[in-house]
């Protein structure tokens, strides 16, 4: 259950499993399954956030007490449910997409060698602390980020990159390392370096290893209202300084 804001009425509660669908018109209008609408007073993106907490508190209820099956069939549900909310999330905003699928890769170049695209067009996500707060970078994956001068973005004096420990916290519905740049979903800034700002497309992971999702930069942009700084730099020019 999730608590939502009736539009000109009082709180109440909303099982989110009923969700179908959502729109923004102006209004967040959501569908349910049983073929009732509400409309709430909550924008669409933090109903989508709210859903995806519901998620996790169920699907990482105790697992000690079910068994590593169980946890591991639950692990599965999640990551499903990162692609499908971000999917739902995407549509209820009028923004065109398409779900790719490609062989199992552990990093944004590799997606991007998996899905015969330039690195340059794939988002990585790096997730940083800074004064103990979690924020998303995120650079082409054929760059390489310098973390003195994402400091300075952040307006900080320094910045420690996430641990594998930090992430399974973070991103609960995600496989480890393969959350999308929507900090705004996960109430996380997000700061994206110019060099993928001037992509006309991007490319950005679903939440899983093999499945990732296209979708233009400006209707990236208009969604997750990041930062846009330069904080990295290209690995072909940083092989070339050093030779």
């Amino acid at each position: 259950m999730i608590e939502l804001t009736r539009l000109g009425a009082r709180g109440f509660y909303l099982n989110s499993d009923l969700v179908e669908s959502m729109e923004s018109v102006p209004d967040t209008t959501i569908h349910l399954t049983n073929g009732k609408i509400v409309l709430v007073e909550e924008p669409s993106d933090e109903v989508v956030r709210r859903i995806v907490a519901a998620r996790r508190a169920i699907f990482y209820r105790r697992p000690d007490e079910r068994g590593p099956a169980a946890a591991r069939a639950d692990e599965r549900r999640a990551q499903m449910a990162c692609r499908e909310k971000l999917e739902q999330y995407l549509r209820s905003e009028g923004v065109p997409f398409e779900v790719r699928r490609h062989a199992t890769a552990f990093t944004a170049q590799q997606v991007a060698e998996s899905e015969h695209v330039p690195g340059k067009l794939v988002a990585k996500v790096i997730v940083v602390f800074a004064g103990g707060s979690p924020a998303m970078l995120v650079i082409p994956a054929s760059y390489r980020a310098d973390l003195d001068a994402a400091a300075r973005a952040l307006g900080v004096d320094s910045v420690r990159l996430a641990q594998e420990d930090d992430f399974e916290t973070l991103f609960p519905d995600c496989e480890v390392g393969a959350m999308p740049p929507f900090g705004n979903l996960y109430d996380m800034p997000v700061y994206v370096d110019r060099s993928l700002a001037e992509d006309e497309t991007i490319v950005v992971q679903a939440g899983t290893h093999t499945e990732t999702i296209s979708l233009t930069y400006a209707d990236y942009a208009r969604l997750v209202r990041p930062t846009v700084a330069e904080f990295a730099h290209s690995q072909r020019s940083l092989a070339g300084a050093h030779t």
